[in-house]
């Protein structure tokens, strides 16, 4: 189990990890760069990730 929430389970009361911790770790673990830009048509650069770190606690 990671972390808890409140009584009505509508909030995360400790340990919250939102989704850009989580892809991020996932994509971690899948060997891919999550701060990677990415180059959309038109030259623009795109964020694999925006934001979001590996949370080691998910890995053990």
């Amino acid at each position: 189990m990671f972390g808890s929430s409140n009584a009505t389970a509508s909030e995360p009361e400790e340990n919250a990890i939102g989704p850009e911790d989580l892809f991020y770790t996932l994509y971690h673990t899948l060997g891919i760069v999550g701060d990677k830009e990415l180059m959309a048509p038109g030259d623009r650069p795109i964020e694999i990730i925006d934001g979001g770190t590996v949370r080691k606690e998910l890995l053990s």
